[in-house]
């Protein structure tokens, strides 16, 4: 994920969480808000290849598969708005957008 360091980061720390606050013995916690593709990602063409998700599948190997190396899951996952494994169900249908690195290059500079 590019550019972790200068994110904006928020504090969990209101009544609503004060169960996971107390089972935990912090007063606070502190996350990086939620990162998402710019307008100017979403809006570009971008070709895409369609992978049905089954059995053994992983964003790692999604990306290690189709784009040569597993450093761009990441892509891979922001694009089809699950950020992780366990979200995706067998059956269900995961874009893959082309070309990774032109993706990552408009990411770092937008972000």
């Amino acid at each position: 994920m590019p550019k972790y360091g200068i994110r904006k980061t928020r504090t969990t720390d209101s009544e609503i969480h004060e169960d996971l606050l107390e089972r935990r013995d912090v007063n606070f916690i502190e996350h990086f808000d939620p990162f998402e593709f710019s307008k100017k990602i979403t809006r570009s063409y971008y070709a895409i290849r369609e992978h049905v998700w089954s059995k053994g599948d992983r964003l790692f190997k999604l990306s290690s598969k189709y784009y040569g190396t597993s450093e761009y899951w990441w892509i891979i996952a922001l694009w089809n708005g699950k950020p992780t494994d366990i979200q995706y169900e067998y059956g269900a249908v995961v874009q893959i957008p082309f070309p990774p690195r032109k993706i990552y290059r408009t990411l770092v500079e937008d972000y």
